[in-house]
């Protein structure tokens, strides 16, 4: 081995050497390095975690809410239906007795007619009969 050679061992080996501190440093960096974005990963994982429950509660209100309208709305138009249906059914009844009361005049007016029609009859057979009396005595 000559000079030359011998220099760039020692210089070599003095590099290596000078380089295991550095090398240990930059492991422990590296790792530390590690474990801070690990660190910084679980706490962003948990805030989101809990923006995502967070947003999910907000979700189950708003769709409870959206449900209760819509109960109290379907209520509501079910009130108004049986209103209707009650008011046609008044509606009903009241045309069925306007149509009896009609029928009934009627029916009295007939009667009527027909009393008076016997009743004409019944004159008019008076009326002849004492006219026959009358030419006849």
């Amino acid at each position: 081995m000559d000079l030359q050679e011998i220099a760039r061992t020692i210089v070599d080996r003095g590099v290596a050497l000078a380089r295991v501190p550095v090398d240990a440093v930059t492991r422990l960096l590296d790792d530390v390095e590690s474990r801070t974005r690990e660190s910084a990963a679980r706490d962003r994982a948990q805030r989101l975690r809990e923006r995502a429950d967070a947003t999910e509660r907000a979700g189950e209100r708003r769709a409870a809410a959206v449900e209760r309208r819509a109960d109290d709305a379907v209520r509501a138009e079910r009130e108004r239906a049986k209103a209707r249906e009650d008011a046609i059914d008044r509606h009903e009844r009241t045309a069925q007795k306007a149509a009896i009361a009609t029928k009934t005049a009627a029916l009295d007016a007939k009667e009527e007619a027909l009393r008076t029609k016997a009743t004409a009859q019944h004159l008019d057979d008076a009326a002849g009969a004492a006219k026959a009396a009358r030419k006849s005595s």
